[in-house]
């Protein structure tokens, strides 16, 4: 299954949890519980971006977010691409 995750999660397209929860027809606290494991063993790499203070940016209201907006973004390190596709 972890493998089957980090193929859905190289597709070159953007994926919410709830998405590939989807995909693969798991629950997504399930695809939550996968994503950490493998960012703690290194085959996905976390970013996160975005601020907890918007409240001096100009664009504050755009957002849709009071107190700031973060995005989180999971890409996978060459160690995943390697499992995602190995034999």
């Amino acid at each position: 299954m972890l493998r089957a995750l980090l193929r859905a999660m190289d597709d070159g397209e953007a994926a919410t949890p709830g998405e590939l929860a989807g995909k693969l027809g798991v629950p997504e606290a399930l695809i939550a519980q996968m994503v950490a494991q493998l960012v703690e063993q290194n085959y996905l790499a976390e970013a996160v971006l975005g601020t907890d203070r918007c409240t001096g940016c100009e664009l504050n209201a755009a957002c849709g977010e009071a107190g700031g907006m973060r995005l989180r973004l999971w890409t996978l390190t060459e160690k995943g691409r390697r499992a995602a596709f190995e034999e």
